[in-house]
């Protein structure tokens, strides 16, 4: 439903439904992992769907939604498997989803157990990486496949978005200001959007982070949460982060703010980026920066304001880059900066960001200091009035970067 009540317009994300087709039956569990609200459980619905439409058996098919209050009692492992039992009839597959599965009493090792005492093709969602980070994760080591789930992007933007006539410049400027959440963008108001992004991240800090960090105070948390917000793109520190809030009144101790960002990581609510040295190939553990799993919940926070459009569109890029599962971090070479450095299997190549034209040629310095011959693109919010490529430098318009792919 969305914030009006209507029902939810479902429209397939083709990029993780093939994922979960493709691994249907491998003998692994699949876990789809992702901040809040981005999707996780449309999906699950969809791919419940897809298997009716291939002839599963709807009595094959059991969900177990640990957000619905009738499922509570099922969090401990003895009487979600006593659960099981009594559904599942001998001779005959079925197929278990398990949604929000951090609920769950050490969810690693229940879902190995499920696995292994089953004949059963399972799937589960889950809205902090805790789970991962946990003991119990041995228990599922090489037995599971990740499924890494973000808002939407801009192609999916475009499809959700399909009926609306507006052209593509237009719908871009409101995926920088609104994100793609799929509820915000299905959400035709502009002041409902704003609602229900403020609800979105209030449902992430106080259920994902402070509840699962037992914090019994969330100014502080806060705090931190709008400096890094605030800080999308700069390269920083525990310690740099600590002494300006100090300064500015806060008591926050240093360990303090370290478990902070680790529960915002772990909420898949900020991500963060390594810095990655080019000549002496190697990742580098100090001075990383952090970015926003989506811009509308960071204008959420900051407010809907004037913002500086090259620190955004830096996150934009970003988070289409790990979106197209690369791994990517930031460059340095000597005294100089490459924004991104992608990696993935057959590919390798770099990436600048510049808000405006005339910021290019600064950029393209920097890639003049990297002497090998991967590919390097320049991408930029302008429109494409200027030249295609510059020594070699592929130059990509934002709008044709997030919707065409790059081999």
């Amino acid at each position: 439903m969305d914030a009006r009540g209507d029902p939810m317009k479902i429209i397939e994300r083709h990029r993780y439904l093939n994922q979960l087709i493709g691994f249907r039956d491998n003998g692994m569990v699949k876990i789809v992992t992702g901040v809040r609200r981005s999707g996780k459980s449309s999906l699950l619905e969809m791919f419940r769907t897809y298997l009716l439409k291939e002839g599963v058996g709807q009595e094959q098919i059991i969900e177990i939604d640990y957000e619905k209050y009738q499922n509570k009692v099922l969090t401990s492992q003895e009487r979600l498997m006593d659960y099981l039992k009594e559904r599942l009839a001998i001779g005959c597959r079925h197929y278990v989803f398990i949604d929000e599965v951090q609920e769950l009493e050490e969810p690693m090792k229940t879902l190995n157990y499920i696995r292994a005492s089953f004949d059963v093709d399972l799937y589960a969602s889950g809205s902090n990486s805790s789970m991962f980070s946990s003991e119990f994760a041995t228990y599922l080591a090489g037995r599971y496949v990740q499924i890494k789930m973000l808002p939407l992007d801009f192609r999916e933007f475009l499809d959700f978005t399909a009926d609306d006539p507006r052209n593509i410049d237009v719908k871009y400027e409101e995926f920088v200001r609104y994100g793609g959440f799929p509820q915000v963008v299905l959400t035709p108001d502009p002041k409902r959007k704003a609602i229900l992004l403020n609800d979105i991240l209030d449902s992430v800090l106080k259920r994902d982070v402070m509840l699962r960090g037992r914090l019994q105070n969330d100014v502080n948390l806060l705090k931190v949460t709008r400096f890094l917000f605030d800080n999308i793109g700069n390269t920083t520190s525990l310690n740099n982060i600590k002494n300006t809030l100090v300064s500015g009144g806060a008591k926050l101790a240093l360990t303090t703010v370290d478990d902070y960002i680790d529960l915002l990581i772990k909420s898949y609510l900020i991500y963060p980026a390594q810095r990655y040295d080019i000549k002496g190939k190697e990742h580098l553990k100090t001075n990383g920066k952090f970015y926003v799993v989506d811009p509308g919940i960071r204008n959420a926070l900051l407010g809907f304001k004037d913002f500086n459009i090259g620190k955004v569109l830096e996150n934009i890029v970003y988070l289409e880059l790990i979106g197209r599962n690369l791994d990517v971090t930031v460059g340095k070479i000597d005294t100089k900066e490459i924004d991104f450095v992608t990696s993935g299997i057959d590919h390798f190549a770099y990436y600048q960001v510049a808000g405006v034209f005339s910021e290019a040629p600064r950029e393209l310095e920097n890639f003049a200091m990297i002497s090998d011959n991967y590919p390097k693109y320049l991408v930029t919010n302008e429109t494409k009035h200027g030249p295609q490529n510059i020594a070699g430098i592929q130059i990509m318009y934002i709008i044709d970067f997030l919707t065409n792919s790059i081999d």
